[in-house]
C-alpha cells in the first residue's frame, strides 16, 4: 500500500494560506504606512501653525503684500523654520565621534 505524502487538497490549502499570508501582508503595511504618513503630515502641520502665530507671520498668508515684504517675510520664516528640532538618527556601530561640518584631509 501505496501512502500519498502531499495529497492535492493539502498543496492547495498551502497555497491558498501563503497567498492570503502576502495579500493580508501588503494591506496591513500599505494601511499602517498611510496612517503613520497622514499623522506626521497632521504633526507638523501643527507644529508649523504654532510657530507662525507665535513669530506673528499670519498676515502673511493671508495678503503677501509688496515684494519687498514678501523678501523681508521670507528670511524671517526661513529663520523661524531653521530653528525648529531636527530629528536625530544615531549611528550605532562605530565609536569613531563624527563631525558635522567640513573636514579638511590634506
Amino acid at each position: 500500500m501505496k501512502r500519498i505524502l502531499f495529497s492535492r487538497f493539502a498543496l492547495l490549502s498551502l497555497g491558498c494560506i501563503g497567498a492570503l499570508a502576502v495579500v493580508m501582508g501588503f494591506v496591513l503595511s500599505s494601511l499602517l504606512t498611510r496612517a503613520a504618513s497622514e499623522w506626521e503630515w497632521e504633526n507638523t502641520a501643527a507644529l508649523v501653525r504654532r510657530e507662525v502665530k507665535m513669530a506673528g507671520l499670519e498676515r502673511v498668508f493671508a495678503a503677501p503684500g509688496s515684494l519687498e515684504e514678501r523678501v523681508r517675510w521670507g528670511r524671517e520664516f526661513s529663520r523661524l523654520l531653521t530653528n525648529l528640532p531636527e530629528v536625530v538618527r544615531p549611528r550605532y556601530g562605530t565609536t569613531r565621534p563624527r563631525s558635522s561640518g567640513p573636514t579638511n584631509r590634506t
